[in-house]
Formats: C-alpha cells, structure tokens, sequence
C-alpha cells in the first residue's frame, strides 16, 4: 500500500461505517467523487497551501462546490483540513469506492481491445465476468491497437490477457530460452 494510500483507508474506512449506518452510501459517494476531481487541480492545490486562506473559507469553498450544507461533510473536510489531509481526497475516493464496491458486491473490469467491441459482446463478457467473479461486473471498453488482436482484460489487480500481443511476448521468451 502506498503512503498517500495508508494515510486515506482510516477516513475511507471510517467514513463508509459512518455513511453506512445513515443510509447515505450514493449520496457520499458523489460527494467524494467531485471532491477528488477538485483536489486534482492545480487551483485546489494553491488554494490549500495559501496562508491567506482560512479553514473556514476553503471548507465553505467545497461545501458551495457541491451545493451541500450537510454538517458531517462540513466536519468530515475541516478534520481533513487540520489534519492538513485535504489533498488526498482523491485516494480517499478510491478506496470509499472499493469498499462500496465489495458490499455492493459488484466490480469494475476495463477490457482492452485492438477494436472496438460492440454492446452485446460487452454485456456477454460482463456475465462471464459476474459468474467469474461471483459479483456484479460493470465493464468499459478501451481500444488499444498495440494489442494486434484479442482481449485484455483488467480488474482489480487480476489481468487476463488473451491478446496477440501477450501471445508473441511469451512466443519471444520462450524462443529466446
């Protein structure tokens, strides 16, 4: 686990213990989503480290950005903002989002492809996956020519890799023995 990472599961996780019990998953979830594209920016960035702002105006900064006045995410950003943690809401947000994930039992899968791959292929490879899986897998598909031909695809940290590509890599290791 990376540092930015150890430092964001205690919030993630708290965090998701908190919303869970309130019945406020989805509505966190977009929260924490806009805060992590906000916090990606050079702007916010500045924005934190200036002096001249206040704890005050750079929370009910946030706050305005998701049009909210919810109490427990203006205190859940002005803990962030003491504990001078406000820039890793994007890593906060990746792992709220796999916890949601795993108890909502669904996933995520990327499938690269050398072309572009039509619905009904992708929503037959999705069944593969959730029988795979034994979760609910949501997929999107990326074209990638250095593939040749075939498929890869990307879920969590499982790769499966069925693309030429990967077929003439191991061809050239094997011969190179």
């Amino acid at each position: 686990m990376s540092d930015m990472n150890s430092l964001a599961y205690p919030y993630a996780n708290a965090l998701f213990d908190l919303v869970k019990a309130e019945n406020k998953i989805d509505d966190w979830y977009i929260f924490l989503n806009t805060l992590s594209l906000i916090a990606i920016t050079g702007e916010f960035k500045s924005a934190i480290s200036n002096p001249d702002l206040t704890q005050k105006q750079i929370v009910d900064f946030l706050l305005s950005c998701l049009n909210s006045e919810d109490i427990e995410l203006k205190n859940f950003l002005s803990l962030l903002y003491s504990n001078k943690r406000l820039s890793i809401l994007p890593e906060i947000f990746l792992l709220f989002e796999k916890i949601v994930e795993s108890y909502k039992c669904v996933g995520k899968a990327v499938i690269e492809s050398a072309f572009i791959i039509d619905d009904e292929a992708v929503k037959q490879i999705e069944g593969l996956l959730s029988k795979k899986f034994g979760k609910k897998i949501f997929a999107s598909v990326k074209v990638n020519q250095g593939l040749i031909g075939g498929i890869k695809i990307i879920i969590d940290d499982v790769v499966i890799d069925a693309s030429i590509r990967s077929s003439l890599d191991k061809m050239a290791t094997q011969l190179m023995k």
